[in-house]
């Protein structure tokens, strides 16, 4: 009996000894769960992050919808709840400064951009529009700077040295403009700068040069109206009128509302002494842009040219309610004035001409006021 029952003990003893090996099972189920707890706090935090972003996001379509919409301030109220969520959301701060740009609040657009910029400085897009705001406030040097950044960045930016070349353009040095529309076009071939080169050799009296790059901007893009008139106006400086007179027509079928042109082609009509289809061209000029000076004071010529005296007054009439400082319709007026005997009328506008800067009024005044 002792001997069964010590056996009986010892398989009891062996039997907890082998519960007491599982300490180690249920310590790793505790590891587990504690594993979970953590799992679940994470998948917590993620939920909420996500809930933030989509909250960000959710506001920055809304912006994008109100600024669709020419609704500029709200859209800066949208963009700017985007970004108080989500301080590092690129294009909230993008399409903020493109609604301040709207709004011409330049210095908070330009803020805005130059964060974008940090947040994203692959995105040149950010730059250019910096230097588009310096340019607007007619700040071109500090534009150019930026042009400068921008290809330290990337010196194959063909654009900024496009850019650059239309600054110095503006500033009338023609010649740096030609370099710098030549390195752009090195680098990529535009039609733009072709023609805007071309501008360039047309004012430094290169009128080959200038024609051979209309032609290649027209290669490039043949419906851009305006390449048209500009090469009709080299063939006229260079006194092919006949060809001049081509060009001109095509701009017009190009873009049947290009004003520009039809003012060009009036005034060269009325250069081949065709008043009649001059006065067309700068009726459809006028009816265009009924706020044309311009095309009124040639509209008066071509009457005063037909001996239509009266008329041409009238006209230049309303060219000067236009622009009250037009010194060469008062000088016109006054021409037809005299026509007309009205000498004390005449006298007046040659005075108020020369008045404004007009020195070849003063021929007039002197030999028929004194």
């Amino acid at each position: 009996m002792y001997k069964n029952y010590l056996i009986i003990s010892i398989s009891i003893l062996l039997s907890q000894n082998l519960n007491a090996l599982d300490i180690d099972t249920i310590y790793v189920d505790s590891s587990a769960l504690l594993l979970e707890e953590r799992f679940q706090d994470s998948i917590h935090l993620l939920n909420l992050k996500n809930k933030k972003l989509k909250q960000s996001r959710d506001a920055y379509n809304e912006g994008v919808s109100y600024f669709t919409n020419l609704k500029y301030l709200e859209s800066i109220n949208s963009f700017t709840r985007a970004i108080s969520i989500d301080t590092m959301f690129y294009e909230a701060y993008f399409n903020r400064a493109k609604a301040y740009m709207q709004l011409k609040q330049t210095d908070n657009s330009i803020n805005d951009f130059k964060q974008a910029f940090l947040l994203d400085s692959s995105n040149l897009q950010s730059m250019y529009n910096i230097a588009l705001l310096y340019k607007q406030d007619l700040n071109i040097d500090t534009a150019y700077l930026i042009y400068e950044q921008i290809l330290s960045i990337n010196q194959r930016e063909h654009q900024a040295l496009y850019e650059q070349g239309v600054i110095f353009f503006q500033k009338n040095e023609l010649y740096d403009a030609i370099d710098k529309f030549t390195q752009s076009l090195i680098i990529k071939e535009s039609a733009y700068t072709f023609n805007d080169r071309a501008s360039c050799y047309r004012k430094v009296g290169r009128l080959k040069d200038a024609i051979d790059d209309y032609n290649k901007a027209i290669s490039l893009n043949e419906n851009l109206a305006f390449i048209f008139n500009n090469l009709a106006s080299v063939h006229r400086k260079n006194a092919n009128l006949s060809l001049a007179l081509k060009y001109y027509s095509i701009a017009i079928e190009k873009d049947e509302m290009y004003a520009l042109a039809y003012n060009n082609r009036g005034t060269l009509y009325l250069e081949l002494g065709n008043d009649s289809n001059a006065l067309s061209d700068f009726n459809n000029a006028i009816k265009i842009n009924p706020s044309y000076s311009l095309a009124y004071n040639n509209k008066g010529i071509s009457y005063h040219n037909q001996k239509q005296y009266n008329l041409a007054i009238q006209a230049f009439d309303k060219a000067i309610s236009i622009d009250i400082n037009y010194a060469i319709a008062y000088l016109n007026r006054g021409i037809s004035r005299q026509m007309l005997r009205d000498n004390d009328g005449a006298c007046s506008d040659w005075k108020k001409a020369e008045n404004l800067g007009l020195p070849q009024a003063l021929k007039y005044f002197y030999n028929d006021c004194n």
